[in-house]
C-alpha cells in the first residue's frame, strides 16, 4: 500500500495555524469565523473525573485533538 507524502514540518505548520486561530478569538471582528473553524476541527470532547475533587481531564477528539497531542 502506498502511503501519502507528508510534509516533514506538518506538525509545526498546524501548530502555527492553531495559534493564529487562538489569537483570532481575541479579536472581535474575527471571533465568529475563528470559533467556527475550531468547532470544525473538534469531533467531540470527553470529560472524565480527575484524581482530585473538582478536577476534570479533558480529551479533544478530532483533527484538533490529534494536532495538540
Amino acid at each position: 500500500m502506498d502511503l501519502p507524502d507528508v510534509h516533514p514540518n506538518i506538525a509545526e505548520l498546524y501548530a502555527r495555524k492553531v495559534a493564529r486561530l487562538a489569537e483570532a478569538l481575541n479579536r472581535p471582528e474575527e471571533r465568529d469565523e475563528a470559533a467556527g473553524t475550531i468547532r470544525g476541527l473538534i469531533e467531540h470532547i470527553t470529560l472524565t473525573p480527575g484524581l482530585k475533587r473538582g478536577q476534570l481531564d479533558v480529551t479533544l477528539c478530532g483533527e484538533l485533538g490529534t494536532l495538540l497531542e
